[in-house]
């Protein structure tokens, strides 16, 4: 018993090896690749596609999920675990063992083989000082990604509304919507795509500015670009594709989001305009930073001056408040209130610093001993000067 049990996973384990080894080949098994699918062909005619991607599922005609409503192979979302493929046979069963190493059984090789085409794209990397930078890539692939990838696409010497020539680097991220239509109903599906994106980005170009083209200063809906906004709409509606709705439907292929990467101008001229822009940019600033400078001084004057105009009507306020309560209480006193003021006049004055002052009683009224001589005894009068004394007669 304990023989046939090392057999049957001696058997088991050198099946998976075999099967591994095959994948690597593509020869009647192959690896799953998240985000990516995989055609298979059937004498170089497309038989089905295999497709790994969370969370989606292609509409394959040979499931029972197979929805009507929707193109064969379209890549529709899904959360649903009724919608995944259906289960295998009993006797298939070993293949979805396999599945568990991510090794998918497509078909009998060479009756059926995986699809390896040529495929051009340019992608963006990170160079000096994290700097971005296109990487051109030209290479033989067995897969296509239909998960949101993004392509650096190029646009040479657009015209802008002033006629200058524009160069234009931008990322342009898409999602393949049928992997069956992107590679077998046209011819470089990204050559078409990126050719309909530049045809609509000279288009947004020849409308504006540098200066607006450069920041991409005004906003549609959402949080998205005008720019984007304006290649986002070729999806349903693409003036290069006549007769249908848009690039989804015409090549199998969705925008998700563009963005550009650099804007400068083209032609033999380019370093002489550069020049000039940046030298007009420059002005402009200076001008602007000089108006706002003078402003600034201006608003500054007022604010001095008003409060200064402020400070002297609290001040003058003040004044008159004093004035008159010191002089309704020297009413209220009559003339003692009258020497209590010049009293607290001289105290103020002595107390102050590197101060003179001479001080007599004022002619025009009372002394202050008449004002606080007690009532009932009359005024002193003043005195007459001493006569002289005549001498007497002996």
């Amino acid at each position: 018993m304990f023989d046939i049990i090392l057999t049957a996973i001696l058997v088991l384990v050198a099946f998976v090896v075999v099967a591994y080894v095959l994948a690597l080949s593509n020869v009647c098994f192959t690896f799953g690749i998240e985000g990516a699918a995989k055609i298979v062909v059937k004498n170089g005619v497309f038989d089905h596609a295999l497709m790994w991607w969370e969370g989606h599922r292609l509409n394959d005609p040979r499931r029972l999920t197979y929805d009507p409503a929707n193109r064969a192979w379209e890549v529709l979302e899904t959360d649903n675990p009724s919608d995944k493929p259906s289960p295998y046979a009993w006797w298939q069963l070993h293949w979805r063992f396999l599945e568990l190493f991510g090794i998918y059984w497509y078909g009998l090789y060479p009756f059926k083989d995986i699809h390896i085409y040529r495929f051009k794209w340019t992608e963006e990397t990170l160079g000096e000082n994290n700097r971005q930078i296109p990487k051109h890539r030209d290479e033989y692939t067995d897969r296509i990604y239909v998960m949101n990838f993004a392509y650096w696409i190029k646009l040479i010497a657009a015209e802008n509304e002033d006629n200058e020539p524009l160069d234009l680097d931008y990322l342009l991220t898409v999602q393949i919507s049928n992997p069956y239509w992107a590679l077998f109903r046209i011819d470089d599906w990204l050559g078409r795509v990126s050719a309909d994106t530049n045809n609509a980005s000279k288009m947004y170009v020849g409308s504006r500015t540098f200066d607006d083209v450069k920041r991409e200063a005004k906003v549609a809906t959402g949080n998205m670009s005008e720019f984007a906004q304006e290649l986002y709409e070729l999806n349903t509606n693409s003036p290069t594709q006549p007769g249908t709705s848009g690039i989804q439907d015409a090549y199998g292929v969705k925008i998700t989001a563009a963005s550009l990467v650099e804007v400068s101008f083209a032609g033999i001229a380019s370093e002489e305009l550069t020049r000039a822009t940046t030298a007009k940019i420059v002005a402009e600033r200076q001008a602007q930073a000089a108006v706002a400078t003078a402003v600034g001084q201006a608003n500054a004057t007022r604010e001095r001056a008003k409060g200064d105009a402020d400070a002297a009507r609290e001040l003058a306020k003040g004044q008159t408040d004093a004035i008159e309560s010191v002089y309704r209480k020297v009413d209220e006193f009559k003339e003692t209130g009258l020497i209590q003021r010049e009293l607290d006049t001289l105290r103020e004055t002595a107390n102050s610093p590197n101060n003179t002052f001479v001080w007599a009683n004022n002619p025009l009224g009372s002394s202050l001993r008449d004002i606080l001589r007690p009532r009932g005894t009359p005024p002193s009068q003043p005195q007459a000067p001493a006569q002289p004394q005549q001498p007497t007669t002996p």
